[in-house]
């Protein structure tokens, strides 16, 4: 589920995006093993977008104990994210006129394959257009686009239009929480995927052949 324009990952780990990075809020009642169990299934399907992003770890009511913080800033680090001393959580914007949204590239690590963050979800107007890779930490509604020549990772509900792989890319994949009278195109294919909130995992729109399919991610 989405709330205040993040998505709700699982019961155990909450994943908000803010201006300054990534807040992983922790499930006051989990043990480490789930904890690091649901981060290693969502760092696994978000497939490297995260690599080079700052995070800071966060859980309610009680403090977490020094070993459990490292082995799991550790896992964290194998995946590329990068810990934040310190990290305001995030706080609702005030309404804007919409416009096209140009977030600042950001370096990655050699070797990576770079991505541009959008931190916020895209209302109907904006816009995001890319020469690799996107990632949305918010829903695509509808009248919102997104265009990238890689492959486009929305953590929320996808209504809009968005095109992936438009360089002719047609190893390029749409993944998200849900598709929702959406139009996707893939290289030079085009299709209107449905399929309904599965809270608990990312469902991916890909070329199978000349036809777009969706599949778990």
């Amino acid at each position: 589920m989405a709330h205040g324009g993040c998505l709700i990952l699982a019961e155990v780990v909450q994943i908000k995006g803010s201006r300054n990075g990534l807040v992983i809020r922790l499930y006051p009642r989990a043990d480490l093993q789930a904890i690091k169990t649901d981060l290693t299934s969502k760092l696994e399907s978000a497939n490297g977008f995260f690599t080079g992003a700052r995070f800071m770890l966060y859980r309610d009511q009680q403090a977490l104990p020094a070993d459990e913080q490292r082995e799991i800033e550790e896992l964290l680090r194998r995946y590329g994210l990068v810990p934040a001393m310190t990290m305001p959580l995030p706080t609702p914007e005030p309404n804007r006129k919409a416009k096209t949204i140009i977030p600042p590239e950001r370096p990655v690590p050699a070797g990576a394959q770079p991505a541009r963050i959008v931190r916020q979800g895209l209302r109907s107007g904006q816009s995001v257009s890319y020469s690799g890779s996107v990632l949305v930490l918010g829903n695509v509604n509808m009248g919102a686009k997104v265009e990238a020549e890689g492959s486009v990772l929305i953590f929320g509900r996808c209504r809009g239009t968005v095109l992936a792989g438009t360089n002719g890319n047609r190893e390029a994949r749409v993944v998200c929480h849900s598709f929702h009278g959406t139009l996707v195109a893939i290289a030079d294919t085009i299709g209107y995927p449905e399929a309904p909130l599965e809270p608990s995992q990312f469902i991916a729109a890909c070329l199978r052949g000349d036809q777009i399919v969706v599949e778990p991610a």
